[in-house]
């Protein structure tokens, strides 16, 4: 992924490494003037810049106007590059050195999500401006980590500033249900478009414009994943087909510009076989998963990441030894998935590390 201040749509304040270079540039630079020649010079318009307010409320300003304007890069360089501000060095420093929180392996609430190569490749190409895909899809075998990846694509959408939402059956059951969502999440309920007498297709186009302009509008990406779109182990659809075939719609949208700057895709456990005829390659990745995806080399790389977080040492061979036992309790006989079978092991062996 690229780096989640520099490549953002706007500052990242749910960060902490963002939160601390606000808090040093305000105590470096409470000099509101000052304050406005950086921003300047970094390529920010000074005539949206309010200077006769509180330093911090000057420079939370100045960086969440040089995010949108892809000016925060030079800011930090020319700041770090003048001896006056030494202060904030080290602050910016970590902004430098930042890494996306879609590289992690154990997110929020003890989520594991190892390996994933793919999907995070995947997600660095929907991430990144300059880049033309805005869908993916995933498929996969049942109870192979497809719904996981829900967890990595929250943590892209966030980073960037955009909602993220998750659809599933229980929650959706039409169409819509699904445009409902959309627009709630917008704070929109009232300007979803009627159906009238109008073909599906016709107020599914309806639908995308109206949710571009109400999205532009409020300056609000949506970062939407839709799971349960395919079928259970005996065929049968776990959702009306015709909530994919909407999807799948929204999707063909993303190849017009001004809607993909506010809508991104993630449709997971979309069935086998051809993608709509009118799907353009460039426009959509394909992630797979696999019972057999995680390995001894991925639970590895983990624990050495799990050590460092901790600042706790871990020899080589204790990594190799715990991680070949993760993979042996994974790969035992039982009733569960391999998966489960594996985080659940995983999960002993860190509560394990933690009581030592």
């Amino acid at each position: 992924m690229a780096n989640p201040f520099f490549s953002a749509a706007g500052y990242p304040w749910g960060r902490e490494d963002a939160v601390a270079l606000h808090h040093a540039l305000a105590q470096a630079v409470p000099d509101a003037g000052q304050a406005a020649l950086l921003y300047q010079q970094a390529g920010g318009a000074i005539e949206h810049l309010n200077t006769a307010q509180a330093p911090a409320d000057v420079w939370r300003d100045a960086l969440d106007a040089l995010s949108r304007a892809a000016g925060l890069r030079r800011l930090c360089e020319l700041v770090r590059a003048d001896q006056r501000f030494a202060a904030v060095r080290g602050a910016i420093d970590a902004v430098f050195t930042a890494t996306s929180d879609v590289e992690l392996s154990l997110l929020d609430n003890d989520v594991l999500v190892l390996d994933r190569t793919n999907l995070r490749s995947c997600l660095a190409l929907l991430d990144a401006a300059d880049s033309p895909v805005r869908v993916l899809i995933v498929r996969g075998r049942t109870k192979t980590g497809k719904s996981r990846g829900r967890y990595l694509f929250d943590r892209a959408a966030r980073q960037r500033g955009a909602r993220s939402l998750y659809l599933f059956a229980g929650i959706i059951t039409t169409v819509d249900d699904v445009v409902a969502q959309l627009f709630s999440a917008l704070s929109a309920l009232d300007r979803i478009p009627a159906r009238g007498t109008t073909t599906d297709d016709a107020w599914y186009q309806a639908v995308c414009l109206q949710l571009q302009t109400v999205a532009a509008e409020r300056g609000q990406p949506l970062w939407v994943a839709i799971d349960d779109l395919g079928t259970d182990d005996d065929g049968a659809p776990l959702l009306d087909p015709e909530i994919r075939r909407f999807c799948e719609h929204v999707a063909l949208n993303t190849r017009n510009p001004f809607f993909a700057a506010w809508v991104r895709l993630m449709l997971i456990h979309y069935p086998d076989g051809a993608v709509p005829t009118r799907w353009e390659p460039e426009f959509w990745r394909e992630d797979r998963t696999d019972h057999a995806d995680v390995q001894q080399p991925h639970v590895e790389a983990f624990l050495r990441a799990w050590a460092t977080a901790r600042r706790r040492t871990l020899l080589d061979g204790e990594i190799v030894t715990l991680a070949r036992d993760v993979i042996a309790a994974a790969d035992a006989d039982g009733p569960a998935p391999r998966l489960r079978r594996l985080d659940e092991a995983l999960t002993a062996a860190l509560r394990e590390l933690e009581r030592t």
